[in-house]
């Protein structure tokens, strides 16, 4: 869900730098080679691309995690495991590993050196790294699943390197570094628990982004709050920050909404989709790398359903299931067939400022973006994922790059 800022990356190095283990984290190991042989692929219900793993939910609410696993976010309780990377990246895993202690989920968020999911009973778990991002109190890693504090039921958790949630009664209740006033409280202060957005509003979708946020009203309207360097709150200011939610500008109303590392896209109640914020590598869709301090339309003319924002590139389905994305292309992460080639010449490296389609023919009821990678769920509940695969992130068992959408392995 990015590129960290200079302070945002500050924020997740005390996140993973001199941070205390929880009881039964496993000392440094060398890698293993798997030799068992992978079950058939997962079936699942929803899939989260982070920073450098993806985490989904299978249809029988039990969440899996693939990619990195260097501070604990993959949540299997172990730094180590059976399905390990080649020698100089040990801990990362190649296949879906398990997330320990038996908490059935509804939703998870992959985000920056941490998870977060939404159990089945509406209570909120958090696991890997912790600035505050876990929201226990402390700054603890945890190599398994913590319970947010708080007690609050949640609807949606969305993480980037702070983490805020959708309660059961449409509040917004953030936690973690809050640098640029990204939790929406009116501070600058780091929480460690989840504290309450202000402004007394009611919501229905929240998505955290590099060093900001932005959330729906429950009458389709669009807010955002945190950092405003590149126009990424959309308000038409040139302010540098927000500290509580302030509109985005204009009359639009909005279905939905997904914040990257420093734009946001959204689709309106007319299914057309707009964004703002940093376009330096096309991430805005609308033909041009200009950045927008308000919304602008994303060429093409095509209905979107929804959309979702990785660090510089964006994805959205269509009605038919059909998705496209478009910005950079570094790792083939648009999905084209290529590693690194786009229509575009962004600052010497290829993109696309418009959507392209993905290709494969493939048909996806989901689709989500991280960093450098994109994951979906097709019609059949299999995980597929494309772009970089340096940390297994993208799930395939060899290759750095997979320009083209390839279907996740099921687990040992």
């Amino acid at each position: 869900m990015r590129r960290l800022t200079v302070l945002a990356m500050a924020s997740l190095l005390a996140t993973v730098v001199g941070c205390g283990d929880d009881a039964g984290s496993e000392p440094a190991g060398p890698a293993v080679a798997a030799t068992a042989a992978a079950s058939s692929p997962l079936v699942f219900r929803q899939v989260s691309a982070g920073q450098d793993q993806t985490c989904g939910v299978t249809t029988d609410n039990k969440a899996y995690c693939w990619g990195d696993n260097n501070v604990g976010e993959l949540g299997t309780g172990a730094l180590y495991g059976p399905d390990l990377c080649e020698e100089g990246f040990p801990v990362c895993h190649r296949r879906p590993v398990a997330v320990a202690g038996g908490v059935l989920f509804q939703n998870v968020s992959a985000g920056v050196g941490f998870s977060c999911g939404v159990a089945t009973d509406a209570r909120a778990w958090c696991w890997g790294g912790n600035g505050g991002s876990l929201g226990d109190g402390t700054t603890t890693r945890r190599l398994k699943p913590v319970a947010v504090h708080g007690g609050h039921l949640f609807r949606q958790v969305t993480t980037d390197a702070h983490a805020c949630g959708l309660t059961t009664d449409n509040r917004i209740y953030c936690w973690g570094p809050n640098w640029a006033g990204q939790l929406g409280d009116g501070t600058l202060a780091t929480r460690l628990s989840p504290v309450a957005v202000a402004g007394g509003r009611t919501w229905q979708l929240v998505s955290a982004g590099g060093g900001f946020t932005c959330a729906l009203t429950t009458d389709n309207q669009a807010f955002c709050w945190g950092d405003n360097t590149v126009g990424e709150l959309g308000d038409s200011s040139t302010a540098t920050r927000r500290l509580v939610p302030v509109r985005v500008a204009g009359s639009r109303r909005f279905n939905q909404l997904s914040s990257g590392v420093g734009h946001t896209c959204a689709v309106t109640t007319g299914a057309r989709a707009f964004c703002w914020g940093w376009g330096s590598l096309g991430q805005l869709g609308n033909g041009s790398t200009a950045n927008a301090r308000w919304p602008k339309a994303v060429a093409g003319g095509l209905a979107f359903a929804r959309v979702t924002g990785g660090y510089h590139h964006t994805c959205a389905k269509t009605f038919g299931n059909k998705v496209y994305c478009w910005g950079e292309n570094t790792w083939g992460t648009l999905g084209n067939g290529t590693e690194f080639d786009g229509p575009d010449d962004c600052g010497g490296s290829g993109c696309s400022t418009r959507p392209m389609a993905v290709v494969g023919g493939l048909s996806f009821v989901q689709v989500d973006a991280g960093a450098y990678f994109t994951c979906a769920r097709d019609k059949s509940n299999l995980a597929y994922c494309w772009g970089d695969n340096f940390l297994k992130q993208s799930g395939q068992i060899t290759g750095r790059i997979v320009p083209a959408p390839a279907p996740v392995p099921g687990p040992l």
